[in-house]
């Protein structure tokens, strides 16, 4: 009887081992399928890929390192990027398209450029005399845009995930460095950082790259929108935010 009963303790013991094994190993075991992952780019000039060379923009840079990925399937993308769209353009065209909202119903990932025609557009005015109050009216407006735009999306789709690129500065390859345009982006990437953070987007800040590399990620046709490189860093830095989550 005391043999049969050890013999029965050591079974429950080693199906109890085999039991915590397959679970702690489960998605090695069982692995999912790969999913296929649908992405919607809104913005300006940065998301339609001014400046970059074919197939070198940051979305479709994006595209083909997710599919890399063994998780991954396919790649579905839309680049609703529109060169010289201010905030409120980009808002505008949210809320009137019903291409663009269809796509964000059904869109896996949002990725959002808004802010470099918004500067612009306040240095044009000002014939390129610019301080830091110059802004103020810009940005009140800009933080109030890019908060509808956040609100937006989440109605069309409260399960896309969404990322907000932050602003390099222009205004070196225009300007010169200077501590007052350095103050003024500053105060403008930190507004849009908060606002995503508020709105439960990601924030994926790329002026200290830009700043540190300077005319190396610029294309020499403007001197102002990105070259390969430059789209090759903003790839790299949203695909590192989307890997964190």
């Amino acid at each position: 009887m005391n043999k049969i009963f050890k013999w029965l303790s050591i079974f429950i013991i080693v199906l109890a081992l085999a039991g915590g094994a397959t679970y702690l190993f489960k998605d090695r075991l069982f692995p999912e399928p790969p999913k296929d992952l649908n992405i919607v780019a809104l913005g300006d000039s940065l998301t339609y890929g001014v400046g970059s060379s074919e197939a070198n923009d940051y979305v479709t840079r994006l595209k083909t390192r997710l599919e890399r990925l063994e998780t991954i399937d396919e790649v579905t993308t839309a680049n609703f990027g529109v060169t010289g769209n201010t905030s409120t353009q980009i808002h505008r065209r949210l809320v009137e398209q019903k291409d663009i909202q269809q796509a964000v119903k059904k869109a896996d990932i949002v990725t959002i450029t808004a802010g470099g025609n918004d500067l612009m557009a306040v240095v044009r005015l000002t014939m390129l005399r610019t301080n830091a109050s110059s802004f103020e009216a810009a940005l009140t407006t800009y933080k109030k845009e890019m908060k509808a735009i956040l609100d937006t999306i989440h109605k069309e789709n409260n399960k896309a995930k969404v990322y907000v690129f932050g602003i390099y500065n222009p205004f070196t390859q225009i300007l010169g460095d200077n501590e007052e345009a350095d103050e003024i982006l500053t105060t403008w990437n930190n507004a849009l950082a908060s606002i995503t953070k508020k709105e439960h987007a990601e924030f994926v800040p790329i002026a200290s790259e830009f700043h540190k590399a300077g005319a190396t990620f610029i294309s020499p046709k403007d001197q102002f929108h990105p070259n390969d490189e430059g789209y090759a860093l903003m790839a790299k830095k949203l695909y590192d935010k989307i890997e964190d989550k």
